[in-house]
């Protein structure tokens, strides 16, 4: 094979081991989350700062895309870092995966609640409950990633462990992303 084409079958096939690898390492999470055996080691955590660190590992495909990108606010809260930072980084590629160029990404933390807003196509009302449902995606037509529809529901029973309530709801010209600050009653 020539050198031009080795290259481009070998960067196919790592592009694909990537992928493979990121599918298992979520199923493993997902068996961990629902067999019920995970131990919170909790901490304070400054949703700022954790916000901050999740959009480094983007800011390539955020300049990219010419994504306005913005966090506002901060708020501590006790709870489990390795967790918490997966449903930040969930929500932001999320968000960054659904944001067209030169679209807007606005984070807003208070003392009451995580927001993550993305400008873009909304998810079909219909679907919206179903988007925290392992294996489902909120329309085909919206997605431009190769998710295995795993990351929200991931989310979501992190969430659930950690007592938060959470949702996403259509706005305006977009769709937010949320979950409060203040633990339920479950």
């Amino acid at each position: 094979v020539h050198n031009e084409k080795r290259k481009y079958y070998a960067s196919k096939i790592q592009d694909k081991a990537i992928f493979m690898d990121g599918i298992i390492k979520e199923m493993l999470e997902l068996s961990r989350l629902e067999t019920g055996n995970v131990k919170l080691n909790k901490e304070e955590l400054s949703l700022n700062e954790l916000s901050h660190s999740v959009y480094n590992r983007y800011i390539e495909v955020i300049n990219e895309k010419n994504i306005h990108f913005s966090i506002e606010g901060d708020s501590i809260i006790l709870g489990d870092r390795n967790l918490i930072l997966k449903v930040i980084d969930n929500f932001i590629i999320n968000a960054v995966s659904f944001t067209p160029e030169n679209g807007r990404i606005e984070i807003e933390i208070s003392d009451k609640v995580y927001g993550i807003y993305n400008s873009g196509s909304h998810i079909p009302e219909e679907k919206i409950d179903d988007i925290w449902t392992a294996y489902t995606k909120g329309d085909g037509s919206r997605s431009i990633s190769q998710g295995t529809g795993l990351g929200l529901y991931i989310a979501g029973e992190i969430l659930k462990l950690h007592k938060l309530v959470y949702g996403a709801r259509n706005t305006g010209d977009g769709v937010r992303f949320w979950f409060s600050l203040k633990r339920s009653a479950k």
